[in-house]
């Protein structure tokens, strides 16, 4: 877990003027930061069950030595992340499934859903313009391994077939810190 004294100054200098009243933390990353909040309603918009990521890697993980490890890790992020969920008045997922699996996890603070969603009026589907180049985007943290692992999958499984249609087809991945799988494919 990534503590970060700029952030932590630059929160205290902002609280201390004016103490808020609610937070809204997003991901249990920032979350490390509302015990510096005291007296505010605190919810957790969590988009992601975090430690469900870890205990799959360390469960596809081939070399036993790093899958100890893993596992170890998986402990480590679930215990933070539940303490995290504990510590603030109501947490957001995106899905049945992830507030499931916090229910699961023995979590007693109220978990709610509220999923993405897309106004399909206002932004409905439109055939773009056909130009020369053709782009794909994929934006992310791309140190974050879910999305290291989409990448590489997409990479590998669909972007292929992407360009058998679209031979001029390019994609852009960008994001911060590439993890070296994600170097690799450039």
């Amino acid at each position: 877990i990534t503590r970060d004294a700029r952030m932590r100054a630059a929160l205290s200098a902002v609280i201390s003027s004016r103490p808020p009243a609610f937070v809204l933390a997003e991901t249990s990353w920032m979350g490390q930061y509302l015990a510096a909040i005291p007296g505010s309603v605190t919810i957790l918009s969590a988009p992601n069950v975090d430690f469900d990521h870890y205990a799959r890697r360390a469960a596809s993980e081939s070399n036993p030595i790093l899958r100890v490890l893993r596992r170890r890790h998986w402990r480590s992020v679930r215990r933070y992340e539940l303490g995290i969920v504990a510590a603030v008045q109501a947490v957001i997922t995106v899905t049945e499934e992830d507030r499931r699996r916090y229910v699961d996890a023995g979590v007693s603070t109220p978990v709610h859903v509220l999923p993405i969603t897309v106004d399909t009026d206002r932004f409905a589907y439109r055939t773009p313009a056909v130009t020369a180049e053709q782009r794909l985007l994929f934006l992310g943290a791309m140190f974050y391994q879910p999305n290291v692992e989409a990448m590489t999958h997409f990479c590998r499984e669909i972007y292929p077939l992407v360009r058998r249609r679209m031979p001029a087809v390019r994609l852009i991945i960008a994001g911060s810190r590439p993890a070296a799988a994600i170097r690799e494919l450039a």
